[in-house]
């Protein structure tokens, strides 16, 4: 192989290494806040959201909706609508597939459909832009652009250690000047770039996210608060901190538990926080941006222990016309919906094609 030519493909090689390595620090990167956001700002939703995920989000429309009298939560696991209104965006959004789907539906798939609903993904859309959480599917591209830089490290080392890769220093002395410094800066700027990738930016929430949640989980007034946020939430604050197992209807705890979503949701790391290990279907259960690009929680839209679709803030409802419906079992994700994985499936019977 001509020498110079080698060089100059080993110098394209580590610039578009280097650019990986940049646009995903970028991409998970948290806009900080000018301040952080006051005790009691969020919501009864937005907090449920910020502390595991849009399916407990969903979880306490439903529960909202359920105390204000617009649905019923019946003892065979189906839900079904009163015809009263409910009073906020989010709550409406919720109880929207609901009414589509002629005013009864299972339970389970209430609280999937509700997930995937445009006002509940919305929040997770607002939370980005208050820097109180990353982007999702940020961790995905990270973990690539680290396995690039190892591959470039080693390369950059092996290349410059064995004899014969490296263009001979009595043939061609400038060339082998040159050769040897980009080598040597390949494999410095690939151990620096990669230590910063595996440092910062994994957690789903900033810093001040984090501040704000553990403020949540030890003040209880601020609980209360939560629950006096939206109509039909009172005492529902420490469920929306902890999970489902903090209800006092411990059979409605058990009727959630029996029910749990066609595919658990939550945004990449959502911590659990519930005392049943989450197993009332609101919490993830391991692993790290699942639905890249969206806030499915995890790297694919059916990944078993977390996240849903979010289809940027758009229309991942479960009404007529979107792309991820719950009610229908032949409906696909087309192609401007982001699941990002080709194994993953939008709901029962439903596939998503692979658009990342």
């Amino acid at each position: 192989m001509d020498t110079n030519f080698a060089v100059v493909a080993y110098a394209a090689w580590m610039g578009l290494a280097i650019l990986l390595a940049v646009v995903a620090l970028v991409h998970g990167r948290v806009r900080t806040p000018g301040i952080a956001p006051r005790p009691g700002s969020l919501d009864l939703y937005e907090a449920a959201f910020l502390c595991s995920g849009p399916v407990r989000a969903a979880d306490m429309a439903l529960l909202a909706l359920r105390a204000s009298g617009a649905l019923h939560i019946n003892r065979d696991g189906t839900v079904t609508t009163t015809g009263r209104r409910p009073a906020d965006r989010v709550a409406l959004g919720v109880l929207r597939p609901i009414e589509d789907a002629g005013g009864s539906m299972p339970l389970s798939d209430a609280r999937t459909a509700g997930a995937r609903c445009p006002e509940v993904q919305g929040i997770g859309d607002h939370l980005v832009a208050e820097g109180m959480l990353r982007r999702p599917g940020s961790g995905k591209l990270r973990r690539f652009a680290r396995k690039v830089l190892i591959v470039s490290a080693a390369g950059s080392f092996l290349t410059v250690m064995i004899p014969g890769f490296m263009p001979s220093a009595a043939e061609d002395p400038e060339l082998f000047v040159t050769a040897l410094l980009l080598h040597i800066g390949g494999v410095f700027v690939s151990v620096i770039l990669g230590i910063v990738l595996s440092v910062t930016g994994w957690g789903p929430r900033s810093r001040v996210a984090d501040v704000y949640v553990s403020r949540l989980r030890s003040q209880t007034s601020l609980q209360r608060g939560l629950g006096q946020s939206v109509a039909g939430g009172l005492g529902l604050g420490p469920a929306a901190v902890f999970g489902l197992s903090r209800l006092p209807d411990h059979d409605l705890v058990e009727m959630f538990r029996r029910h749990r979503p066609s595919h658990t949701y939550a945004y990449a790391g959502a911590d659990g926080g519930d005392s049943s290990g989450g197993t009332d279907g609101s919490d993830s259960s391991g692993g790290s941006d699942a639905c890249s690009g969206s806030w499915c929680g995890s790297d694919s839209c059916a990944d078993s222990g977390t996240r849903g679709t979010h289809c940027s803030g758009s229309s991942c409802s479960s009404s007529s016309g979107s792309s991820c419906s719950s009610s229908s079992s032949s409906s696909s994700c087309s192609s401007s919906s982001s699941c990002s994985s080709s194994s993953s499936s939008c709901s029962s019977g439903s596939s998503c094609s692979s658009s990342s």
